[in-house]
């Protein structure tokens, strides 16, 4: 048994206009490199130790992560509106989430290592 679908016009044409949009790479990091006490948090030294907060973010959140920016994609693909903003949109929502949540749990009491924490998006290709 076999099923075969037709798609309408409009529905071939919006999922063509998704295929030339450029995949966008999301990056959740910090910025504070010198020394690198990010790294020395999450891994720990000979004489800490580690205190993860990163990985332990990107496990709690990665799920309504991934929800919200399908979310941020099926509005733009019930509008038929599909632009490389939108890609990056929905990527920074997704990062936005997820950084959200390390900012909760990253161990530090200073508010510099929270501030540090940033979203960045990038077209690939």
């Amino acid at each position: 048994m076999s099923i075969d679908f037709e798609f309408s016009r409009d529905l071939r044409a919006a999922l063509d206009e998704m295929q030339r949009l450029k995949p966008v790479e999301v990056t959740v990091g910090t910025n504070l490199s010198d020394p690198p006490y990010p790294y020395f948090l999450e891994f720990g030294t000979s004489r800490m130790a580690a205190r993860p907060s990163a990985r332990p973010a990107f496990e709690e959140a990665k799920g309504a992560a991934v929800d919200a920016a399908a979310d941020t994609l099926g509005q733009q693909f019930a509008k038929k509106h599909f632009t490389q903003g939108g890609m990056r949109t929905a990527g920074r929502v997704a990062g936005l989430i997820i950084a959200n949540r390390w900012k909760v749990l990253a161990p530090v009491e200073t508010g510099t290592y929270r501030k540090s924490i940033h979203v960045e998006t990038e077209d690939v290709r």
